[in-house]
């Protein structure tokens, strides 16, 4: 005889299929973790259709490496976009101008660290904003400009922090890399003395705060690049009859 069903009108399952559920239960369970546990280490995944445009994503926890990948990318992009110098006059032309063009895109990395980084409780140099970057090149492959789409910046670290962070490593380079002359000047004391910085760390050992103060003001002073050269200008027409 059929068992009686549950009082909620479902029907009863027999013992031997709720074992068989269980058992099937048991074994996906141990399925799953083992697929995490044997999960790859962070890596790229290929994707590319030449003629179109790509994106990168570079996502992960706090102290993950995203700052210095997206470093890395940026830095074999702007390698890659940069024409070979054993080539046509052109070429050769071409490749200089684009050498200081790659270095100018390069460098946009201290500076967006100095307003954009700063000391959290994971991380001495965590990015404190989100970012779209766009690399341009022309149909030869060739590197020719960057910039920056969307910034978002995390506003609240700009007037408090907890004690074992930081607000934005410009302000503690401003600090660090000013003489007394130029501090004066600018009407500065201390970090203590201003409510902005005083709630959290000042000096912190692994970060070297006047160091990255020059990197960021040698890339501030970079000269903009010479203009590519002005082609001839074809000779004037001849007027009709007369002889060349």
């Amino acid at each position: 005889a059929a068992a009686a069903p549950l009082r909620d009108g479902r029907p009863r399952v027999p013992l031997d299929e709720g074992a068989a559920v269980a058992a099937a239960a048991a074994q996906l369970l141990r399925r799953n973790s083992s697929a995490l546990l044997s999960r790859p280490p962070p890596h790229a995944s290929p994707a590319q259709v030449d003629g179109c445009s790509q994106s990168i994503i570079i996502s992960g926890e706090s102290g993950s490496g995203k700052t210095e990948s997206s470093k890395i990318v940026m830095k074999y992009l702007a390698m890659c976009g940069q024409p070979t110098k054993k080539g046509s006059t052109e070429e050769r032309r071409a490749s200089a101008q684009l050498n200081s063009l790659s270095e100018k895109v390069l460098s946009c990395n201290p500076i967006l660290e100095a307003f954009g980084n700063a000391k959290t409780v994971m991380n001495h140099n965590s990015s404190r904003f989100g970012k779209f970057t766009r690399i341009h090149f022309d149909k030869r492959n060739w590197l020719v400009g960057a910039d920056l789409v969307t910034y978002l910046l995390e506003k609240s670290r700009t007037v408090t922090q907890s004690k074992d962070e930081r607000n934005y490593h410009a302000f503690y380079q401003l600090f660090a890399g000013s003489s007394k002359a130029e501090l004066q000047a600018l009407k500065l004391t201390t970090p203590q003395s201003y409510s902005y910085l005083e709630k959290g760390m000042i000096n912190v050992d692994a970060i070297d705060d006047k160091a990255r103060h020059q990197e960021v003001w040698r890339t501030l002073a970079i000269p903009l690049p010479p203009p590519p050269p002005t082609p001839p200008s074809p000779p004037p027409p001849v007027p009709a009859g007369r002889a060349r």
